[in-house]
């Protein structure tokens, strides 16, 4: 809103300088034809000014520095507590959705089975965050590759 309206104020200076300048370089100012130009640049600077000083005085004030602000994360976090995880293979609640769904990711085979093709399940997708829900340890290498190698495959698949 503010560089709209230092925009608009730029604007109505430079029309007003335009002006002035075509005044100046005429040979015989009528006062027919400038005078009613005149006014009506006049008006439109004087409309302007008022639009910038209501700018002014609706200016919000920065929160104070000890002011906590909102965070994006917060809002992510919450996010993320807040989605389900389909735990993978046996872990699931109706146990596997096909013949290749494995809690231990290093016994899914990388092409998909025609079983796993014709599945209507969606498979089992761990988000890659370390608060996301997941079936294996926080801070663990194995949890870190199954994620990866989980997300990967999707992709590839």
């Amino acid at each position: 809103m503010k560089q709209q309206g230092t925009a608009i104020i730029n604007m109505g200076q430079h029309i007003e300088e335009c002006f002035k300048e075509w005044q100046n370089n005429i040979a015989e100012p009528s006062k027919g034809t400038v005078g009613p130009l005149q006014d009506h640049i006049q008006g439109l600077l004087r409309q302007v000014q008022r639009g910038q000083e209501r700018i002014k005085a609706t200016r919000v004030s920065p929160p104070p520095r000890d002011h906590p602000k909102p965070s994006l994360s917060e809002a992510f976090l919450a996010q993320i507590a807040a989605t389900p995880y389909d735990m993978p293979g046996n872990l699931g609640p109706n146990g596997p959705r096909h013949d290749n769904d494995d809690d231990d990711f290093q016994t899914i085979e990388i092409a998909p089975s025609n079983q796993e093709l014709q599945c209507e399940l969606p498979p089992a997708l761990p988000i890659n965050h370390p608060t996301a829900l997941h079936h294996l340890p926080l801070g663990t290498m194995k949890r870190h590759l199954d994620v990866h190698f989980r997300l990967y495959r999707e992709e590839f698949v």
